[in-house]
């Protein structure tokens, strides 16, 4: 989990949470954009390849000033998305399993982006999953 303060911020510019990043060549990313949405997507060799939708949320700021809580809560193949301690969705990819955490902003035109990026928490996840793969 860590908290996003967008202070320059507009349409789809996003800002968000990498992880399982093995190097930069592959990782996930959870993105929340500046227009009241979120993604999740899996980066290869810079190509995005979407893992969910964009969805509406009431917990992303629309613009700034605001703040947001990301979580991702991951599990072998399972990953559940999280803004403010509330659940948005969850998807399975088998890709990537292990890697580094950090965070970006990217700007999708051509005014700046700006954003604080604050509290990281990391925690240990124990789960079994309820039908296990032989």
């Amino acid at each position: 989990e860590i908290t996003a303060e967008p202070s320059l911020c507009r349409n789809v510019d996003e800002y968000g949470l990498l992880f399982r990043a093995p190097s930069n060549s592959g990782y996930y990313a959870y993105a929340v954009t500046c227009n009241g949405t979120s993604l999740a997507e899996r980066f290869r060799f810079s190509k995005p390849f979407p893992l969910h939708d964009p969805v509406r949320s009431a917990d992303v700021p629309m613009g700034p000033p605001g703040e947001v809580r990301l979580g991702v809560w991951a599990s072998g193949t399972e990953m559940h998305f999280f803004l403010n301690g509330h659940y948005q969705f969850a998807v399975s990819d088998p890709t990537l399993k292990q890697g580094a955490i950090g965070v970006f902003v990217r700007a999708t035109g051509s005014t700046p982006v700006t954003v604080i990026f604050s509290d990281l928490s990391v925690y240990n996840v124990t789960y079994i999953s309820p039908t296990p793969t032989p």
